[in-house]
This record gives structure tokens, sequence and C-alpha cells, in this order.
């Protein structure tokens, strides 16, 4: 199942919100906390997709060279998009893609040390994900969601993480 219709959301979901260039724009795609990250080229193929579809309008701001700057906004059009994406993606009861549960599935191959030390090696960066979150206020959480179960399933995997590493470390 391709992620292009949930990027297709984030965008339009960005500039439902604000008109933006282009820098901007890739900047929050890349934020610590956002939930799918899109790179620069990908973002700007999709954005000159949805321009193509009319969901997006943009201006030439500023003429380098052998660039130009452009500002992106929304249209009518692509507000009624992101209304019909966001109800659909909404509804929609997709697994999550979960990459560290296929390590897992394998982790028996390793010795008890390797793999204590494994994880141990993968809370810092956990722990460094979740701190992200806490620069929150209720508020954010409140109107956004999606963070709040972003930070829940980030503080479940370090439990389990945690836990995982206690039961091995009592095992014999």
């Amino acid at each position: 199942m391709s992620d292009l219709k949930y990027k297709e959301l984030m965008i339009l979901g960005v500039l439902y919100h604000t008109e933006t260039n282009g820098e901007n724009l890739n900047q929050f795609l890349n934020l610590p906390t956002t939930h799918l990250k899109i790179g620069k080229k990908n973002a700007f193929d999709i954005l000159t997709r949805l321009e193509s579809q009319g969901f997006v309008l943009s201006e030439i701001i500023e003429k380098l060279d052998f660039d130009k700057r452009k500002n992106y906004k929304i249209t009518d059009k692509g507000r009624e998009e992101f209304f019909k994406l966001l109800k659909s993606k909404l509804a929609e009861a997709r697994p999550n893609v979960f990459y560290n549960g296929i390590a897992f599935d394998f982790i028996s191959l390793l010795s008890k040390n390797e793999i204590i030390q494994c994880l141990s090696d993968r809370i810092p960066s956990l722990e460094e994900e979740l701190n992200n979150y806490k620069t929150f206020d209720k508020e954010v959480y409140d109107n956004h969601p999606g963070l709040d179960l972003r930070k829940r399933m980030l503080d479940a995997e370090l439990s389990f993480t945690k836990e995982f590493i206690n039961n091995l470390s009592k095992s014999s």
C-alpha cells in the first residue's frame, strides 16, 4: 500500500493552514516529530502533481540565476481534496508498518549478550525521539492528537525494550 495519499494529505494539510515556500515546507516535513518523512525531491514532485491537478497554486516570489523560489497555496479544489483525503484516511484501519518488529522476529539467532547490547544501544535513540515530544504543551496535543498517538507508541516501544532486556537479563 502506497504512502502517496498520506504524503498528499500532509502537504495539503500544511497548505490548508498556511501558504508557504518550498524551503519552509521542506523544513516542516522533516521535523523530528513529523509522522511521515518526505524528502525534498519527493515533496516537490508531489507539489508539481498537486498543482497539475489544480489542488495547489504556485507563484514565483524570487528568481535567482538558475533557480526560482516559489510560494505555494491550496486552492478551493485542493481544500475539497484535502477533506476527502482526511476523511478517507481517518476512517481507514491501516496497520502500522513496524520495521523494528522484523529484527525482533529473528532475535533468537543472537546470543543473549548480543541481544542485550543491541537493545541497550537502541534505548538512547528511543529516549531522544521521545524527548522531542516533551516540548509540546497540552494545547498542542489537544489540537494534534496524532502527536499524542506517536508519543504513546514511542513510550510503549521504550517500555517494551526495557522490559525485554530486564526479562532476558533474569533468564538463565
